[in-house]
């Protein structure tokens, strides 16, 4: 099954969010072997940490946390990281794993289903034949559907199918009584993925159906409640005091502008279309990406077309579920038709919640692997329309092989867009050339491959979109400064700073830029140059605020120290540095030249330093940059 339409996923790579959540996470990093990451000391300490820190390695307690608390899914990622702990990971091993729990994912979306269809349909044989034809053409389609490409072929789309595994898992022992395993199936699925809790939800609408005792419906109740309070109040503390449940990181208008729509009216308007462009995309997976950011999905004005869509789409989902609720439930035992509906609609509904804006605002305006365990009830339901039309097994299973044959073709192209980032940032300029943060982060690829001239144009399409994209602008006046263009790289920094003044990037890209400028000035322009380094050693410090981890900050403020003659100020500035990042080369390296270098300093400890350098893993990319200072250090040790 997966070998037709998603085997190709595991000759990926890791792309877009997989960076930070596994080649630069903190725990993990903390696990490889040379350590990666030093923030934890030990890998006992690193799998502590699992259990307070959120899916991209932030204390839950941070003010900057995402809330994303997803133990079990970076429990997953650390087995394999501890199976292959190479400082460099192999992204096939994380793929292929993906590609089975995918696999587990679909086979117990089918025999949920069929367990949940056989509490509701009627004991009548033609009806009951039909469930095992149902579960397994919703099964089969959902294996293969190109809309689940991200989730497989994105290493972080784990999440969803761990989740959708406990899901799936928690409502089949559901309709078998065991409701201790289904609230700990249910509770397991929800610490893989924040919408897993949603089963308990479902799962306690069937007992309450069943007319089951009270005590079994509010035992999943307060176990989903337990579970929010503790992901949105015990784990995030103070944090959770002071800036709200929901709160997380300020949202950014290029991820999501309809956040910012002033007006109620299109604001809801706008995701009433969003919606309804999931429910475009589970029936015709033909135009997808990985990013829906700033100018692919534009905010819907009430005159538009798009508004009528989306609210038909309501008017239709809000007729369903009258129907479903008034005419079909309150019959003990229904049709196969009806039971599929209902089932479906179901499926369909609840998981999507987490993801609807309906809760909290999201960072992102659509998401494709957030309609993963969706499309499985929106599958049963179209499987029952059809069913409703025509009671033919034959029908039923040749509209399977239509949609298998359609999928298998998308989701093998679909895959070729994953394998590394700049296919998936192509893929979406491709399909939405005026996305502007697709056009930065590939134009960010370009200068990472060290194709700087074919960056440059991308940056410049990005600030073209979106004027005020200080993000863009930072990386065109990096760019800028690397080419030697200072006038243009000092005015986009300028630029992007006016547009965020707290952008760490830009104040010390700025900051170092003035730097460079003092020194050249000190023998022409004395004072000048001594005006430039105070100007440069004031947005660096900036800079170090904005972003206080940020170790070269600290080490280009170092150096502007000495520029400036104050070797006694350097010196503990190359120590926080080596404290913000104990792996930096670049601390090591200038904290060493200045041991050596200056008097009254401690040349064993600058020898003791040295000796660490070439063990430390970013050395072998950063030697060409330090050897001559390293040569430094190593001779005046002997």
């Amino acid at each position: 099954m997966e070998s037709g339409g998603g085997g190709g996923a595991a000759d990926g790579s890791f792309t877009f969010d997989d960076n930070s959540a596994i080649v630069h996470s903190p725990v993990l990093g903390s696990m490889r072997k040379p350590q990666t990451s030093a923030i934890y000391a030990s890998r006992f300490d690193a799998w502590r940490a699992i259990g307070y820190t959120d899916f991209w390695g932030s204390r839950m307690d941070h003010p900057s946390s995402h809330r994303s608390y997803r133990p079990i899914t970076v429990a997953s990622f650390a087995l394999q990281t501890l199976a292959d702990p190479a400082h460099l990971p192999n992204p096939r091993p994380f793929l292929i794993a993906n590609i089975a729990l995918h696999l587990a994912a679909s086979l117990l979306a089918g025999v949920a289903l069929a367990a949940t269809l056989g509490e509701l349909v009627a004991f009548h044989p033609d009806d009951r034949a039909w469930i095992p034809h149902l579960a397994a053409a919703v099964a089969l389609v959902f294996a293969l559907h190109p809309l689940h490409t991200e989730a497989v072929a994105s290493v972080v789309g784990r999440a969803e199918s761990l989740a959708a595994i406990g899901m799936f898992g928690s409502a089949t022992a559901a309709t078998a009584h065991r409701h201790s395993l289904a609230i700990g199936l249910g509770l397991a699925g929800a610490l893989a993925k924040e919408s897993g809790v949603m089963v308990l939800a479902l799962n306690a609408a069937l007992a309450l159906w069943r007319r089951e005792r009270w005590l079994s419906i509010a035992a999943h109740i307060a176990a989903a409640a337990a579970m929010v309070v503790l992901t949105r109040v015990v784990l995030p503390g103070s944090a959770a005091r002071e800036h709200g449940l929901l709160a997380g990181p300020p949202l950014a208008f290029i991820d999501n502008p309809i956040a910012f729509e002033s007006s109620v009216i299109r604001r809801t308007l706008s995701y009433m279309y969003i919606h309804a462009r999931y429910l475009a995309l589970m029936v015709a997976p033909v135009t997808l990406s990985a990013d829906y950011s700033y100018n692919v999905i534009p905010p819907v004005a009430p005159t538009e077309a798009r508004a009528a869509v989306g609210v038909a789409v309501y008017a239709a989902l809000a007729a369903m579920s009258a129907w479903v609720l008034v005419l079909v439930l309150p019959r003990r035992r229904l049709s196969i038709a009806d039971a599929g509906l209902v089932v479906g609609l179901g499926w369909l509904v609840v998981p999507f919640l987490p993801a609807s804006s309906a809760v909290a605002t999201l960072a992102t305006v659509i998401g494709e692997r957030l309609a993963y365990t969706p499309l499985a009830g929106f599958l049963l339901l179209a499987a029952s329309v059809a069913l409703r039309l025509r009671r033919s097994p034959i029908m039923l299973w040749t509209l399977v092989v239509v949609a298998v044959a359609l999928c298998v073709p998308r989701t093998r192209t679909r895959i070729a867009d994953w394998r590394d980032n700049r296919a998936v940032f192509s893929s979406v300029v491709r399909e939405y050339p005026a996305a502007a943060k697709a056009l930065l982060s590939l134009g960010v690829v370009e200068v990472q491959a060290g194709n700087r001239t074919a960056a440059r144009p991308l940056f410049e399409a990005a600030i073209k979109v979106y004027a005020n994209y200080s993000e863009a602008h930072y990386c065109l006046g990096k760019l800028a400064l690397e080419l030697g263009d200072v006038a243009i790289g000092q005015r986009h920094l300028e630029r992007a700073l006016a547009i965020e003044r707290t952008h760490a990037g830009a104040l010390f890209e700025y900051g170092t830029m003035l730097a460079g400028q003092a020194q050249s000035a000190m023998t022409s322009a004395p004072a000048r140059g001594k005006e430039l380094l105070e100007q440069a050693k004031t947005v660096l410090r900036r800079a170090i605020k904005a972003r206080p981890s940020l170790a070269d900050g600290y080490v280009n403020l170092a150096t502007a120290e000495l520029l400036g003659g104050d070797a006694a100020a350097a010196v503990p500035l190359y120590r926080q540095a080596l404290v913000r990042d104990p792996l930096s080369v670049s601390a090591h390296v200038h904290l060493a030249l200045a041991l050596v270098s200056l008097p009254a300093n401690d040349a064993a400890e600058a020898c003791t330093l040295a000796a660490s350098i070439p063990r430390l893993p970013g050395w072998s990319f950063s030697r060409r940059l330090y050897e001559a200072s390293y040569q430094v250090v190593v001779a005046r040790c002997g």
